[in-house]
């Protein structure tokens, strides 16, 4: 039977419902297929994120946000392969799309000899405008380093909204 410009009120139970549109004020959808997703104000924010021993990179996301939320962490040990007077730093350096754009101190040291770990972490707003971005965390031993650089981790978690 077909049924034009039915009102229904109440508790209806059906197998399936077709509708050119459908106006729901609430719905509890166990499994959904849907084309196409349009949410108002980019209610959604996704994460994007990677992790690695000295550097990482995210995949490249197109972001349809202004601002985007970046956090980033490192961690290092230095050992000292002088006797002498020694110095080195370590360094977590971000990278977009090739280009740096913010460094941290992970760990200094300056000794004679022995170890000495540190860790980092970083909150930062990028606002590169919409666009697709990839970051980068590259933890960077300082140049002229006397020292050696172990137990090494790095990660990046990048939150916006995604187009």
């Amino acid at each position: 039977a077909d049924f034009m410009n039915v009102t229904a009120r109440g508790d209806n139970e059906a197998s399936s419902l077709k509708a050119n549109t459908a106006m729901v004020n609430r719905a509890n959808i166990v499994n959904a297929a849907v084309d196409t997703l349009q949410i108002a104000g980019n209610a959604v924010t996704i994460p994007v994120a990677a992790s690695g021993t000295s550097s990482c990179q995210t995949p490249s996301v197109d972001f349809n946000s202004a601002s985007l939320n970046i956090i980033v962490a490192g961690n290092s040990n230095l050992t000292s392969n002088s006797s002498s007077g020694t110095l080195g730093a370590v360094y977590l350096d971000l990278y977009r799309n090739g280009g740096l754009i913010r460094s941290w101190l992970v760990v200094y040291h300056h000794t004679d000899s022995g170890s000495h770990g540190g860790s980092v972490t970083g909150v930062f707003q990028d606002n590169p405008g919409a666009g697709a971005f990839y970051y980068t965390a590259v933890l960077r031993l300082s140049a002229n380093s006397t020292f050696t650089a172990s137990n090494q981790s790095v990660s990046v978690l990048v939150l916006g909204t995604r187009r």
